[in-house]
């Protein structure tokens, strides 16, 4: 007994073709655009240079840090980068803290994401901490 294979030519309208083909391409390049930001736990800088710290926020949150404590580096900015997913919950929002050396010595940086209900509390397990050496 023969099988037949039968080939059938199905028809899309262009409009309808488009449509599909723009929501495939607008999604491959959408999850494309999402960077990834990573921070290490101790920053060697030299005087004047600048680097960026990454952390996740939402408009439920604060966050404070140490800057009055800070000697040889200073905070510049604090930018909203992008949407996120967080690493915390509830987070929704990606930002950047832009510091720069001031002049030589080590730094101990702390930040503390908290809820509003909480309120700032540098010393806090959630704290995060990392190091700055600014070296000439």
């Amino acid at each position: 007994m023969a099988s037949t294979l039968s080939t059938r030519l199905i028809r899309i309208h262009p409009q309808k073709l488009f449509a599909i083909w723009a929501i495939l391409i607008g999604t491959l390049s959408l999850s494309s655009c999402k960077k990834s930001y990573t921070n290490k736990e101790v920053y060697s800088i030299k005087v004047g240079e600048t680097f960026s710290y990454y952390f996740t926020n939402n408009s439920c949150c604060g966050e404070c840090w140490n800057v009055d404590e800070l000697n040889n580096v200073v905070q510049l900015t604090n930018n909203f980068i992008e949407a996120s997913e967080g690493d915390c919950a509830g987070c929704s929002v990606q930002y950047s803290a832009k510091f720069k050396g001031l002049k030589e010595g080590t730094d101990t940086v702390k930040l503390h994401v908290y809820a509003m209900s909480q309120g700032c509390d540098l010393e806090s397990e959630k704290a995060i901490e990392f190091i700055v050496h600014v070296r000439k």
